[in-house]
């Protein structure tokens, strides 16, 4: 095997000491370590370090020395490792991509059918839930600030000013009454600008209480634990949460207007590529097809969730959000399975 050259500028040779006290640089040695682990000829490594002006006692020696240092063998094992588990991710997404399943559509849904795609890591859209509730034939603009209009609230301002505005919303985050929040959004017909998003945490304000009693819970959804585990979203037409995945498993609740959803599976893994945090590099509205070429063969999963339906949102899923219409949305993550996964944030490891 060829010895692969160094990804940043060739390391210098040493300078001219003693043979015996001569060192290699750390970026050298680094080279060393990692053709010797892809399986280079020690013969080779040796030529291309003289080649470089390395004595070639100082080369055989630094090769002798990682190789019987066990970082090679470690190394060799962590790349065997990692190359089993692409083997396996690469199975599920040639699955996901030749042969995907349609969004299922049901109005209905026993603990036992959600099991099914809890466990499966599967979206589902649900369409007799919402509709039942008190909150799909009250809520709107209009009884948000009749209701709540002196209610002060927190929303995410000036968003368009920053192109990581979803990731800074505590900065950019104002307080305001419902009614100027109402007022501007309606103004607003289409914009990016002002939004109210889980992480003003509008529904955990004590004022805003009320709305509790217009949310029904079905089976497999546990009233219990509602602190922390609901958010409230409302904004104008044109608001985007930008390519993420979440820490947790979503029930997106779509009460007042309609949001256009584009999902990816955690199989689609270049999203990592330039991700910050849970946050992806890549928008699905503007492909750039040449710093995310697997975009032409990724498995996308594109819904209109129309008002009175509820999508489910599994775990570590891509997801960008756009509102068509002034909408307000509720999302539930009160699950009685395990929902908590703190742990899984790919993105950010390395990083």
């Amino acid at each position: 095997m060829t010895p692969a050259t160094p990804s940043e500028r060739r390391p210098r040779a040493p300078k001219s000491k003693s043979p015996s006290k001569k060192v290699l640089s750390l970026e050298w040695r680094s080279w060393i370590t990692k053709n010797l682990a892809r399986g280079a000829a020690v013969e080779a490594l040796e030529s291309a370090l003289v080649e470089a002006r390395v004595p070639r006692l100082l080369a055989r020696r630094s090769i002798r020395e990682i190789e019987g240092s066990g970082v090679v063998a470690l190394l060799k094992e962590e790349s065997a490792r990692t190359a089993r588990l692409e083997n396996v991710l690469a199975l599920l997404r040639h699955h996901t991509r030749t042969t995907p399943l349609p969004l299922r559509r049901v109005a209905t849904l026993s603990k036992e059918g959600l099991a099914l795609h809890y466990a499966a890591n599967v979206p589902f859209l649900l369409t007799g839930l919402v509709t039942k509730w008190p909150a799909f034939r009250k809520w709107s603009p209009a009884y948000f600030a009749k209701r709540y209009g002196d209610v002060v609230v927190s929303v995410a301002a000036d968003r368009e000013k920053d192109p990581l505005y979803d990731l800074h919303t505590e900065t950019l985050s104002r307080e305001m009454t419902m009614r100027e929040l109402v007022a501007r959004t309606v103004a607003a017909r289409r914009s990016n600008d002002l939004y109210m998003v889980a992480n003003n945490h509008g529904i955990e304000r004590p004022e805003l209480a009320g709305l509790w009693k217009d949310v029904r819970f079905p089976s497999w959804l546990d009233p219990m634990r509602l602190k922390k585990h609901a958010a409230l979203w409302f904004g104008a037409a044109g608001t985007v949460t930008p390519l993420h995945h979440d820490q947790c498993n979503i029930l997106f609740c779509q009460i007042h207007g309609r949001k256009r959803v584009r999902m990816l599976p955690p199989t689609e893994t270049f999203l990592h590529r330039g991700a910050i945090s849970m946050y992806a590099a890549a928008d699905p509205d503007k492909p750039d097809l040449r710093a995310f070429p697997e975009w032409k063969h990724a498995h996308v999963v594109d819904v209109v969730v129309e008002p009175g339906e509820a999508l489910f949102i599994p775990v570590g899923w891509w997801h960008h959000v756009r509102s068509l219409d002034v909408a307000i949305s509720f999302s539930l993550t009160n699950f009685r399975y395990r929902n908590d996964f703190g742990e899984y944030c790919p993105g950010a490891i390395g990083s």
